[in-house]
C-alpha cells in the first residue's frame, strides 16, 4: 500500500500519477474530512474538496481551477466547494438535485425523516449562525459550509463521460448506493482510479441515508472489481492508495463487513421480537458512546433499517406490529 503525504505537489513518487496528484485531508482524511484529489494539467480541476482548507486555498491561489468534480453531495466530499468560487461546479444528476436547497438535504440525509420539521429548522438555523440544536462528535452539524458550498452546481456529469484535461483523460463510472449519484473518476494514462468511499477502512461500507441503497452498493462495486487495465486505485478516507492486488482482495473484506451486520441483527433477534427503537440501542453499526450523538444516532437507524429490509426481503426475518423476529 502506497500512502502519500499532504503536500499537493510532493507525492512519495511524483512520476507514479503524473498531474494526478493526491491531496491528503486533515486528520488522516477521517470523517468528516476526505481525501481529494488535484489534477494539476492543462485544465485544472478538483475533486472533492473536503481535504484540507490551507491546501485548498494554496492551490486556488497559485493556479486558475477550471473545475471542481464532486463524486457525491455528502457533507465531507463538499465542504470546501466554497473555496473556489470561480470554477466550475460538477456533479452527478441524481445529486445535483438536492443543490440549492437545505430542505432537499435534510430529507436525503434522514435528518426531516427521522425527526420532526422544528429539528430540521433549528439545524437550518444553526448552520446560518443560530443557536446549537445539534450538538455532538463531528462538526457535520456546525458552521455554514453546508449552505457556502452546496448553493450551486454549474454542470451535470453522465456514466460513461470522458474528460480531456490535456495530458489526463478522465472516465466516469456511476457507481449508486452510496448515495444516488456517486460516481468514480478512471484515470487511464495514469492505470488509476478515484474510488472515493470504497475507501476499505475497519468501519466498513456506510449507508446511513434515505437515498442509500445495498443492492445497488455491492452492485457497484461489482463494477469496481471488473476495472480493466487499471493498477492502481485512489480512496478517499484514511486508507489512502492501494495497488490492485491489495484493493481487490480489501474489497471483499470491506463488502463483507454487510453480511457480518447481518449476522448480529440475527443473533439479537434470536433473544425475541424487538422493534427498530430497542435495536438502535444494540450499537451494531456504531460504537455506543457514538450513538448520543443525534448524527450517529440518525445514522445508526438509517443503516438498521436497510439491514431489515434485506432480511425481510431474503425471507429471513419479518415484521409485526412494528416489532421484528427470527423467521
Amino acid at each position: 500500500m502506497t500512502i502519500f503525504p499532504e503536500a499537493y505537489n510532493i507525492p512519495k513518487n511524483p512520476d507514479k500519477f503524473g498531474p494526478v496528484r493526491y491531496l491528503w485531508g486533515k486528520n488522516d482524511g477521517r470523517f468528516p474530512y476526505d481525501n481529494a484529489i488535484f489534477i494539476d494539467d492543462e485544465i485544472k480541476v478538483i475533486i472533492d474538496p473536503g481535504s484540507n482548507p490551507k491546501t485548498l486555498k494554496k492551490i486556488n491561489s497559485s493556479n486558475k481551477i477550471d473545475y471542481v468534480f464532486n463524486s457525491h453531495y455528502h457533507y465531507d466530499h463538499i465542504r470546501f466547494n466554497y473555496i473556489f468560487p470561480d470554477s466550475k461546479i460538477m456533479m452527478h444528476e441524481r445529486d445535483a438535485v438536492l443543490f440549492g436547497s437545505l430542505d432537499k438535504i435534510a430529507q436525503a440525509i434522514g435528518l426531516g425523516y427521522l425527526y420532526d420539521q422544528e429539528a430540521v429548522e433549528q439545524w437550518k438555523s444553526q448552520l446560518k449562525g443560530g443557536p446549537a440544536y445539534f450538538r455532538g462528535m463531528y462538526d457535520v452539524a456546525y458552521g455554514n459550509e453546508w449552505v457556502k458550498s452546496t448553493e450551486r452546481v454549474d454542470g451535470i456529469i453522465k456514466d460513461g463521460a470522458v474528460f480531456g484535461f490535456g495530458e489526463c483523460t478522465m472516465e466516469v463510472i456511476h457507481t449508486p448506493g452510496h448515495s444516488l449519484g456517486m460516481c468514480c473518476f478512471v484515470f487511464p494514462q495514469q492505470s488509476a482510479a478515484y474510488v472515493t468511499d470504497y475507501d476499505l477502512t475497519p468501519f466498513g461500507p456506510w449507508y446511513g441515508s434515505l437515498h442509500c441503497d445495498l443492492d445497488a452498493l455491492i452492485h457497484s462495486a461489482g463494477k469496481l472489481k471488473n476495472l480493466q487495465d487499471i493498477d492502481w486505485f485512489i480512496t478517499s478516507h484514511e486508507m489512502g492508495v492501494f495497488n490492485r492486488s491489495d484493493f481487490l482482495a480489501g474489497l471483499d473484506k470491506f463488502m463483507a463487513i454487510i453480511d457480518e451486520r447481518d449476522e448480529k441483527i440475527i443473533e439479537v433477534l434470536k433473544t425475541g421480537p424487538i422493534p427498530l427503537t430497542d435495536l438502535v440501542k444494540r450499537s451494531i453499526v456504531y460504537h455506543a458512546r457514538h450513538v448520543e450523538d443525534k448524527f450517529t444516532y440518525l445514522w445508526e437507524w438509517l443503516h438498521l433499517e436497510r439491514h431489515l429490509e434485506r432480511l425481510i426481503k431474503a425471507g429471513r426475518i419479518e415484521e409485526d406490529g412494528g416489532e421484528y423476529r427470527v423467521l
